[in-house]
């Protein structure tokens, strides 16, 4: 995470901040002080709040120049410019700053077009063993670690929504086997996804996960409005065979416009590229576009 702006470092000299008889925890308060000012308690005029905030005059337009010629109180009185106690220069800066453990971190993204991720990440840790890094510099590799939790929150999270849709369908039925039968389309689902992302021979990542999520409660609709009607026709008094005949035939039309809409709509998502520095929607979308046609082929079949 770095970007090509630059930043004014204030590197304080220890030895001459000692001889010279400057306190490190007043330097950094100055200089604090002169970048952004001092806030001050708020005036209170009955419900009305008035921040105070004292500062040096033009703050906002100061310049290097200016912060070498701050003003550094000393402990046996009077003041020196800041250049005397500490060196100044200009350096590339960080555009965001990651702590772990209370320890500056960087954290280095490999985007590779390879397949074959447990290799690449094989590969990638041999050359991490020859690096000779200096003292106070380490190297982990966190990705598995989080990975392996994620994946376990995102298993039981598809359990849990599993779950509940059987319970969903079970209450609206009013039926404890109709929910079972239905949620044979969820297999399908699953098994029409990976075939589809085989077939376009795309990598699965945890977006792609997420999409498995989304398959279970999407999976299920066609297989819902199928069997809803199929019931009332049987509650009419027709037998379960006809019944199911005639629901196929009577929900045809509706479940193939909101499988095509649904699938058309996810067409763009599927054929977008990843530039590397945004999430790629690739695997998530041809998982849903394989699930839904499997499982709405095998709610009407």
């Amino acid at each position: 995470d770095v970007d090509n702006s630059e930043e004014l470092l204030v590197e304080p000299d220890r030895r001459r901040m000692q001889m010279l008889g400057v306190d490190p925890r007043t330097l950094m308060g100055t200089v604090a002080w002169g970048l952004r000012g001092q806030r001050l308690p708020d005036y209170i005029d009955g419900e009305q709040h008035v921040p105070f905030l004292i500062e040096f005059e033009n703050a906002e337009f100061m310049t290097a120049t200016d912060l070498r010629d701050l003003a550094v109180p000393r402990r046996m009185g009077g003041s020196l410019p800041l250049s005397n106690v500490a060196d100044l220069s200009y350096a590339r800066g960080s555009a965001v700053i990651r702590k772990i453990d209370g320890k500056s971190s960087v954290e280095l993204v490999i985007d590779s077009t390879s397949k074959d991720q447990k290799a690449l990440a094989a590969r990638v840790r041999g050359v991490l063993a020859f690096i000779e890094l200096p003292d106070g510099y380490s190297c982990a590799e966190t990705s598995r670690d989080d990975q392996d939790a994620d994946m376990q929150e995102l298993f039981g999270a598809l359990l849990l929504s599993f779950v509940l849709v059987l319970m969903l369908m079970g209450v609206l039925f009013e039926h404890v086997l109709l929910p079972f039968a239905v949620s044979i389309t969820v297999v399908f689902g699953v098994i029409g996804a990976i075939l589809w992302l085989w077939a376009t021979d795309t990598p699965v990542d945890f977006v792609g996960m997420i999409g498995g999520l989304v398959l279970v409660g999407v999976a299920v609709n066609n297989g819902i409005v199928l069997m809803d009607c199929a019931k009332r026709l049987i509650d009419d008094g027709m037998d379960r065979a006809t019944a199911l005949v005639e629901a196929s035939n009577r929900r045809l039309r509706p479940i193939l416009m909101t499988t095509m809409t649904t699938v058309i709509g996810l067409i763009p998502m599927s054929l977008t590229e990843s530039s590397g520095s945004m999430i790629s929607y690739r695997a998530l979308a041809h998982g849903l576009i394989g699930g839904l046609v499997l499982s709405t082929i095998a709610s009407l079949v």
